[in-house]
Protein backbone atom coordinates (compact mmCIF):
# COMPACT_ATOMS: atom_id res chain seq x y z
CA UNK A 1 0.00 0.00 0.00
CA UNK A 2 1.14 3.61 -0.44
CA UNK A 3 2.68 5.10 2.73
CA UNK A 4 -0.24 7.49 3.28
CA UNK A 5 -2.90 4.81 2.84
CA UNK A 6 -5.00 3.84 5.86
CA UNK A 7 -6.98 0.69 6.36
CA UNK A 8 -9.76 2.41 8.33
CA UNK A 9 -11.05 5.99 8.84
CA UNK A 10 -9.12 7.94 11.46
CA UNK A 11 -12.30 9.20 13.15
CA UNK A 12 -16.08 9.33 12.99
CA UNK A 13 -16.06 12.67 11.16
CA UNK A 14 -13.81 11.23 8.44
CA UNK A 15 -16.08 8.19 8.16
CA UNK A 16 -19.22 10.33 7.74
CA UNK A 17 -17.60 12.63 5.16
CA UNK A 18 -16.50 9.62 3.09
CA UNK A 19 -19.80 7.83 3.68
CA UNK A 20 -21.52 10.55 1.62
CA UNK A 21 -19.39 9.71 -1.42
CA UNK A 22 -20.05 5.99 -0.88
CA UNK A 23 -23.82 6.60 -0.81
CA UNK A 24 -23.67 8.75 -3.91
CA UNK A 25 -21.68 6.12 -5.82
CA UNK A 26 -24.14 3.31 -5.05
CA UNK A 27 -27.35 5.35 -5.21
CA UNK A 28 -29.01 3.84 -8.27
CA UNK A 29 -32.68 4.29 -7.39
CA UNK A 30 -33.11 7.00 -10.02
CA UNK A 31 -32.32 4.49 -12.77
CA UNK A 32 -34.95 2.00 -11.61
CA UNK A 33 -37.95 3.51 -13.42
CA UNK A 34 -36.22 3.83 -16.83
CA UNK A 35 -35.03 0.22 -16.52
CA UNK A 36 -38.56 -0.99 -15.73
CA UNK A 37 -40.09 0.97 -18.62
CA UNK A 38 -37.51 -0.39 -21.07
CA UNK A 39 -38.50 -4.00 -20.32
CA UNK A 40 -40.88 -5.61 -22.80
CA UNK A 41 -42.77 -7.41 -20.03
CA UNK A 42 -42.03 -5.53 -16.78
CA UNK A 43 -43.44 -8.11 -14.39
CA UNK A 44 -42.09 -8.03 -10.80
CA UNK A 45 -40.24 -11.31 -11.36
CA UNK A 46 -38.49 -10.04 -14.51
CA UNK A 47 -37.61 -6.74 -12.83
CA UNK A 48 -36.02 -8.53 -9.87
CA UNK A 49 -34.15 -10.90 -12.21
CA UNK A 50 -32.74 -8.02 -14.26
CA UNK A 51 -31.75 -6.02 -11.19
CA UNK A 52 -30.08 -8.94 -9.41
CA UNK A 53 -28.21 -9.91 -12.59
CA UNK A 54 -27.07 -6.34 -13.18
CA UNK A 55 -25.99 -5.75 -9.58
CA UNK A 56 -24.23 -9.07 -8.93
CA UNK A 57 -23.00 -9.73 -12.46
CA UNK A 58 -21.91 -6.27 -13.60
CA UNK A 59 -21.97 -3.53 -10.97
CA UNK A 60 -20.46 -5.36 -8.00
CA UNK A 61 -17.40 -6.71 -9.89
CA UNK A 62 -16.89 -3.42 -11.73
CA UNK A 63 -17.17 -1.21 -8.62
CA UNK A 64 -15.06 -3.65 -6.63
CA UNK A 65 -12.22 -3.66 -9.16
CA UNK A 66 -12.21 0.12 -9.56
CA UNK A 67 -12.28 0.70 -5.79
CA UNK A 68 -9.64 -1.91 -4.98
CA UNK A 69 -7.08 -0.90 -7.59
CA UNK A 70 -7.74 2.81 -7.12
CA UNK A 71 -7.09 2.47 -3.40
CA UNK A 72 -3.93 0.44 -3.99
CA UNK A 73 -2.71 3.00 -6.51
CA UNK A 74 -3.24 6.22 -4.56
CA UNK A 75 -4.44 5.53 -1.02
CA UNK A 76 -5.31 8.73 0.80
CA UNK A 77 -3.42 10.83 -1.78
CA UNK A 78 -6.09 10.52 -4.46
CA UNK A 79 -7.17 13.79 -6.10
CA UNK A 80 -10.89 14.78 -5.95
CA UNK A 81 -10.86 14.41 -9.75
CA UNK A 82 -9.41 10.91 -10.20
CA UNK A 83 -8.05 11.72 -13.66
CA UNK A 84 -5.80 14.43 -12.18
CA UNK A 85 -4.03 11.71 -10.21
CA UNK A 86 -2.66 10.24 -13.44
CA UNK A 87 0.13 11.69 -15.60
CA UNK A 88 -0.95 14.03 -18.37
CA UNK A 89 -0.58 12.13 -21.64
CA UNK A 90 -2.60 10.94 -24.62
CA UNK A 91 -4.02 7.89 -22.86
CA UNK A 92 -5.38 9.97 -19.96
CA UNK A 93 -6.81 12.48 -22.45
CA UNK A 94 -8.64 9.62 -24.15
CA UNK A 95 -10.02 8.56 -20.75
CA UNK A 96 -11.21 12.14 -20.16
CA UNK A 97 -13.09 12.13 -23.46
CA UNK A 98 -14.66 8.76 -22.63
CA UNK A 99 -15.68 9.92 -19.14
CA UNK A 100 -17.17 13.11 -20.57
CA UNK A 101 -19.19 11.11 -23.13
CA UNK A 102 -20.42 8.75 -20.40
CA UNK A 103 -21.53 11.64 -18.19
CA UNK A 104 -23.22 13.52 -21.05
CA UNK A 105 -25.23 10.47 -22.15
CA UNK A 106 -26.03 9.44 -18.58
CA UNK A 107 -27.45 12.75 -17.35
CA UNK A 108 -30.79 12.44 -19.24
CA UNK A 109 -31.26 8.96 -17.77
CA UNK A 110 -30.57 10.15 -14.22
CA UNK A 111 -32.90 13.13 -14.54
CA UNK A 112 -35.76 10.89 -15.72
CA UNK A 113 -37.24 10.36 -12.25
CA UNK A 114 -36.90 14.05 -11.31
CA UNK A 115 -38.57 15.18 -14.52
CA UNK A 116 -41.44 12.72 -14.23
CA UNK A 117 -42.02 13.63 -10.58
CA UNK A 118 -42.08 17.36 -11.37
CA UNK A 119 -44.41 16.79 -14.32
CA UNK A 120 -46.73 14.78 -12.09
CA UNK A 121 -46.86 17.64 -9.56
CA UNK A 122 -47.43 20.19 -12.35
CA UNK A 123 -50.25 18.06 -13.79
CA UNK A 124 -51.88 17.73 -10.37
CA UNK A 125 -51.53 21.46 -9.64
CA UNK A 126 -52.93 22.50 -13.03
CA UNK A 127 -55.76 19.99 -12.70
CA UNK A 128 -56.72 21.22 -9.25
CA UNK A 129 -56.76 24.83 -10.46
CA UNK A 130 -58.70 24.19 -13.67
CA UNK A 131 -61.31 21.77 -12.42
CA UNK A 132 -62.95 20.85 -9.09
CA UNK A 133 -61.32 18.18 -6.99
CA UNK A 134 -62.72 14.71 -7.74
CA UNK A 135 -64.58 12.79 -5.10
CA UNK A 136 -63.13 9.69 -3.46
CA UNK A 137 -65.28 7.51 -5.73
CA UNK A 138 -63.66 8.86 -8.91
CA UNK A 139 -60.64 6.91 -10.06
CA UNK A 140 -57.44 8.72 -10.95
CA UNK A 141 -56.77 8.81 -14.69
CA UNK A 142 -54.06 6.39 -15.74
CA UNK A 143 -50.72 7.65 -16.97
CA UNK A 144 -49.70 7.63 -20.61
CA UNK A 145 -47.80 4.39 -20.05
CA UNK A 146 -50.78 2.64 -18.51
CA UNK A 147 -53.01 3.49 -21.47
CA UNK A 148 -50.64 2.00 -24.05
CA UNK A 149 -51.77 -1.30 -25.56
CA UNK A 150 -49.66 -4.38 -24.92
CA UNK A 151 -48.65 -4.50 -28.60
CA UNK A 152 -47.40 -0.90 -28.64
CA UNK A 153 -44.25 -0.36 -30.65
CA UNK A 154 -40.94 0.58 -29.08
CA UNK A 155 -41.24 4.05 -30.62
CA UNK A 156 -44.65 4.59 -28.99
CA UNK A 157 -43.35 3.43 -25.62
CA UNK A 158 -40.34 5.71 -26.02
CA UNK A 159 -42.51 8.78 -26.65
CA UNK A 160 -44.78 7.94 -23.70
CA UNK A 161 -41.84 7.35 -21.36
CA UNK A 162 -39.59 10.26 -22.20
CA UNK A 163 -41.13 13.40 -23.67
CA UNK A 164 -44.89 13.99 -23.74
CA UNK A 165 -45.22 17.71 -24.47
CA UNK A 166 -43.18 20.94 -24.92
CA UNK A 167 -43.37 21.69 -21.18
CA UNK A 168 -41.67 18.43 -20.31
CA UNK A 169 -39.05 19.06 -23.00
CA UNK A 170 -38.35 22.51 -21.51
CA UNK A 171 -38.13 20.99 -18.05
CA UNK A 172 -35.59 18.44 -19.31
CA UNK A 173 -33.49 21.25 -20.81
CA UNK A 174 -33.59 23.17 -17.51
CA UNK A 175 -32.41 20.14 -15.54
CA UNK A 176 -29.59 19.39 -17.98
CA UNK A 177 -28.58 23.08 -18.02
CA UNK A 178 -28.49 23.08 -14.20
CA UNK A 179 -26.18 20.05 -14.21
CA UNK A 180 -23.96 21.67 -16.85
CA UNK A 181 -23.87 24.92 -14.86
CA UNK A 182 -22.78 23.12 -11.70
CA UNK A 183 -20.03 21.37 -13.66
CA UNK A 184 -18.79 24.65 -15.17
CA UNK A 185 -18.84 26.61 -11.91
CA UNK A 186 -16.66 24.24 -9.89
CA UNK A 187 -13.34 22.53 -10.49
CA UNK A 188 -13.54 20.35 -7.37
CA UNK A 189 -15.38 17.18 -8.29
CA UNK A 190 -14.95 15.81 -4.77
CA UNK A 191 -16.92 18.74 -3.30
CA UNK A 192 -19.77 18.17 -5.75
CA UNK A 193 -19.89 14.46 -4.92
CA UNK A 194 -19.79 15.12 -1.18
CA UNK A 195 -22.62 17.67 -1.31
CA UNK A 196 -24.70 15.45 -3.61
CA UNK A 197 -24.12 12.53 -1.27
CA UNK A 198 -24.93 14.52 1.86
CA UNK A 199 -28.19 15.89 0.41
CA UNK A 200 -29.46 13.75 -2.45
CA UNK A 201 -28.10 10.31 -1.59
CA UNK A 202 -28.96 10.52 2.11
CA UNK A 203 -32.46 11.73 1.26
CA UNK A 204 -33.11 9.00 -1.34
CA UNK A 205 -31.53 6.21 0.72
CA UNK A 206 -32.84 6.94 4.22
CA UNK A 207 -35.04 10.01 4.55
CA UNK A 208 -37.63 9.78 1.77
CA UNK A 209 -38.17 5.96 1.72
CA UNK A 210 -38.65 5.95 5.49
CA UNK A 211 -40.99 8.95 5.38
CA UNK A 212 -43.13 7.63 2.52
CA UNK A 213 -43.53 4.11 3.91
CA UNK A 214 -44.29 5.34 7.42
CA UNK A 215 -46.84 7.87 6.14
CA UNK A 216 -48.56 5.76 3.46
CA UNK A 217 -49.01 2.56 5.48
CA UNK A 218 -50.55 3.91 8.67
CA UNK A 219 -53.32 1.32 8.60
CA UNK A 220 -50.70 -1.44 8.81
CA UNK A 221 -50.16 -0.59 12.47
CA UNK A 222 -46.97 -1.04 14.42
CA UNK A 223 -45.29 -3.64 12.22
CA UNK A 224 -41.58 -4.39 12.11
CA UNK A 225 -41.25 -2.91 8.63
CA UNK A 226 -43.02 0.30 9.65
CA UNK A 227 -40.86 0.64 12.75
CA UNK A 228 -37.82 0.10 10.54
CA UNK A 229 -39.02 2.83 8.17
CA UNK A 230 -39.32 5.19 11.13
CA UNK A 231 -35.75 4.31 12.08
CA UNK A 232 -34.62 5.10 8.51
CA UNK A 233 -36.44 8.44 8.70
CA UNK A 234 -34.78 9.40 11.98
CA UNK A 235 -31.37 8.27 10.73
CA UNK A 236 -31.79 10.36 7.58
CA UNK A 237 -32.81 13.42 9.62
CA UNK A 238 -29.61 13.06 11.65
CA UNK A 239 -27.25 12.21 8.79
CA UNK A 240 -28.34 14.91 6.33
CA UNK A 241 -27.47 18.07 8.34
CA UNK A 242 -24.49 16.40 10.05
CA UNK A 243 -22.97 15.14 6.80
CA UNK A 244 -23.57 18.47 5.05
CA UNK A 245 -21.88 20.34 7.90
CA UNK A 246 -18.85 18.01 7.80
CA UNK A 247 -18.38 18.65 4.06
CA UNK A 248 -17.52 22.30 4.70
CA UNK A 249 -15.57 21.88 7.96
Amino acid sequence: LPPAAAVAPSGWEVFLSEFNVFLFAYCGQTSLLPIIHELHDPSPRRVVTVLVTAVLGVLLPMYGLFTYFGYLSFGANVHPDILDSYPQNGVVTLFRVGLGAAVITNIPLLTFAVRKALMGMIDQACGSLCRPAPSKDVAIAPSSLDTLPAAASRCERFRAIWIRNPLEFALALVLIAACAGAALLTDNLGLVQSVAGAVGAVAMTFLLPGLFYFAFFREAGCTAVRVGSLGMLVLGMVLLPLSLALVFL
